[in-house]
């Protein structure tokens, strides 16, 4: 009987070592969510947020994205939906398009699994990106591109 409970008790114990594993796991994926959350909040209530809606050229579907940025701090969002998945290499690229030229703002890739809710994606803009010009984003065969190559997907412009 003493080495049957001991087993029973040992199996308990696992058993419970094995659901705090999961629980920490699970907290720890909810405390990350709180804190984009929180940052997407600072973005977004700061009295420097601007707001530029992205949208599709009239023939290309129905696409659409929103970027918002905070001038006094440079951090921004993307939101996209209705973007095809990106394959291999591909790359989605924001660029700005103002006085000083050309510049890569974010990249991103967008799978299977954005494409119901659609995505945020968080970076922080260069102060002379702020400025007046076009936003352009361009799927690109591949990330890090000095230049856009692709097609313009989205674009919207900043007064």
């Amino acid at each position: 009987m003493g080495i049957l409970t001991l087993v029973i008790l040992l199996a308990i114990l696992i058993g419970f070592w094995r659901y705090s594993e999961n629980l920490i796991g699970s907290l720890e994926y909810q405390a990350a969510s709180i804190r984009e959350k929180n940052e997407f909040l600072a973005i977004i209530a700061s009295p420097n947020a601007r707001l530029i809606l992205l949208e599709a050229p009239a023939d290309s579907g129905n696409a659409y994205g929103k970027l918002i940025f905070d001038s006094g701090s440079g951090d921004a969002v993307i939101y996209v939906r209705g973007l095809s998945p990106t394959a291999g290499a591909e790359r989605y690229c924001l660029w700005h398009v103002g006085r000083a030229g050309t510049s890569r703002v974010a990249e991103f890739s967008f799978t299977d699994t954005t494409l119901t809710r659609g995505e945020w994606y968080f970076g922080t803009l260069n102060p002379a990106e702020w400025g007046r010009g076009v936003w352009r984003l361009t799927l690109e065969p591949r990330g890090n591109q000095p230049t856009p190559s692709g097609p313009v997907v989205l674009s919207g412009q900043t007064d």
